[in-house]
C-alpha cells in the first residue's frame, strides 16, 4: 500500500509540473473591420454607424488581419502634408491589413490637380498590406510609392483605377509622375487587375520635341514583382512597364498594353544588367510603335523569357540598343489583330472570335481576370477572359 501511495503522489507532482496550455482564443485579437466615410469623424470609433473621416485614421489603428472599408465619396489630403495616406506599419504573414473601397472605384482619392504628391506612401514597416478597388487621380508624383530601403513589402495592389498622375507641363529635368514607383531593394509586390491611363507629363505645344518620355505607369527597380491582369492605355510619356537596372525576378503576365512610348517606341522596357529571371508571357501588345513590343537597353541575360504574347501594330517583337540581348523567345504571335470589342472607345475586352481566346499558356496562380471573372479551363491571352453571352 505504501508503494502504491508513493506512486500516486509522484504522478500528482509530475502533473503539477506540466505547463498549462490556455486556449489561444483568450489571447488573440479577432480581426476588426473599420469604416471610413466623408461624413465621418476621426474622433469616432470607426464602426459602421460611426465611421472615421480619413483613411489615415484607419491606417493608424489597424492591426494585422484587420480590414478598413472606405465608403463611396471623395478623399483628399486634409492635413496638406503632400500625402493622402502614409503607411508606417502593416500586417503579418497570413494576416494582411486590407484597405478596400466598399464599391469598386467608389472611393475616390483625389490629389486636386497635383496639389498632393502621393496617394499611398509606404514606409519601411508597411508590410503585408492589400489596397483594393480605389480610384486614384490627380497626384503629382505617384499613386503608390514604395521607396523605403531596404524593405520587402509583400504588398498587393489590386483592381484600382489610377489615372492622370503627374499631368504637368515641364521642359526641365523635373521628375514626372508614375502610377507606382518601386525603389531599389524593395519588392515582393503584386500589381493585379488595375487600370492605368494618362500617366506622366504633357506638352502645351505638340510641336515641341518630347522630353517627357520617362514617366512610366510602373517604374520597377525592385525584385520579386508580379504584374498581372492589368490594362494600360493612353500613357504617352514613357513605357507602360519599366524594368530598371537592379530590377529582377519580374513577371509581366496576362496584361493588355495599348499605345507606345511616343519617341522611343515599345511598351515594356528592360534596362541595364544581366537579368536572372524576367518573364513576359500571355500579354496583348497593341500599337507598340515601329520598334517592337519590348525595348532592351544595355540589358542581357538568358533569364529573360518572352513567350506566347499576341503583338499587333508593330513589325517586331523587340528592339535593342547598344547591346544585343540574350533571351528566350517562343510562341509569340506577331501581326495578329486581337479582336477587341471597341478599341477606339477603350473597350479592350475580347470580342467573339478573338485569336486570344483559349490561346494562353496556363498560369496556375491566375484564378481571376482583370474584372474578377473566374479563370477555368484554357486561359485567354491578355487581361480579360472572354465572356460568352448566354445562349451562344
Amino acid at each position: 500500500m505504501i508503494a502504491v501511495a508513493v506512486l500516486i503522489l509522484g504522478l500528482l507532482i509530475a502533473c503539477l509540473r506540466l505547463p498549462i496550455e490556455k486556449p489561444a482564443i483568450l489571447f488573440e485579437k479577432a480581426p476588426a473591420i473599420y469604416y471610413v466615410s466623408p461624413e465621418g469623424s476621426d474622433s469616432n470609433p470607426g464602426s459602421l454607424s460611426a465611421p472615421f473621416r480619413t483613411i489615415q485614421r484607419g491606417a493608424d489603428v489597424a492591426r494585422p488581419g484587420d480590414t478598413v472599408i472606405v465608403r463611396d465619396g471623395l478623399y483628399t489630403d486634409t492635413d496638406l502634408d503632400g500625402t493622402l495616406v502614409y503607411l508606417k506599419r502593416g500586417g503579418a504573414p497570413g494576416a494582411l491589413i486590407t484597405f478596400k473601397s466598399e464599391n469598386k472605384w467608389g472611393a475616390v482619392l483625389d490629389g486636386l490637380e497635383n496639389s498632393s504628391k502621393y496617394a499611398w506612401l509606404f514606409g519601411a514597416g508597411a508590410r503585408y498590406v492589400r489596397i483594393e478597388g480605389f480610384e486614384i487621380r490627380g497626384f503629382l508624383r505617384s499613386g503608390f510609392w514604395f521607396n523605403a530601403r531596404p524593405t520587402a513589402y509583400f504588398a498587393q495592389v489590386c483592381r484600382n483605377l489610377v489615372h492622370h498622375i503627374g499631368r504637368i507641363y515641364s521642359e526641365s529635368g523635373e521628375a514626372g509622375g508614375t502610377a507606382s514607383f518601386v525603389g531599389y531593394d524593395n519588392g515582393h509586390i503584386i500589381f493585379e487587375g488595375n487600370v492605368f491611363h494618362h500617366i506622366g507629363r504633357v506638352h502645351h505645344d505638340p510641336r515641341l520635341p518630347t522630353d517627357e518620355k520617362y514617366d512610366h505607369p510602373l517604374y520597377l527597380r525592385g525584385t520579386h514583382i508580379t504584374v498581372m491582369n492589368n490594362l494600360f492605355y493612353e500613357n504617352r510619356s514613357g513605357w507602360n512597364v519599366l524594368i530598371s537596372d537592379r530590377a529582377d525576378y519580374i513577371k509581366v503576365i496576362n496584361n493588355t498594353l495599348c499605345g507606345a512610348n511616343p519617341s522611343k517606341g515599345g511598351q515594356v522596357f528592360i534596362k541595364h544588367g544581366d537579368k536572372r529571371s524576367v518573364l513576359i508571357e500571355n500579354n496583348i501588345s497593341y500599337e507598340a510603335g515601329p520598334r517592337g513590343f519590348v525595348y532592351f537597353y544595355n540589358s542581357s541575360g538568358g533569364g529573360v523569357a518572352i513567350r506566347n504574347n499576341l503583338v499587333y501594330g508593330t513589325p517586331a517583337l523587340f528592339h535593342n540598343k547598344k547591346t544585343v540581348p540574350s533571351f528566350r523567345e517562343s510562341g509569340n504571335m506577331i501581326g495578329i489583330d486581337p479582336g477587341f470589342v471597341e478599341a477606339e472607345e477603350h473597350n479592350y475586352r475580347l470580342g467573339t472570335g478573338s485569336p486570344a481566346i483559349d490561346a494562353g499558356l496556363p498560369v496556375p496562380d491566375r484564378k481571376y481576370d482583370a474584372e474578377g471573372n473566374p479563370v477555368s479551363g484554357p486561359q485567354d491571352i491578355g487581361a480579360y477572359e472572354f465572356q460568352k453571352k448566354p445562349g451562344l
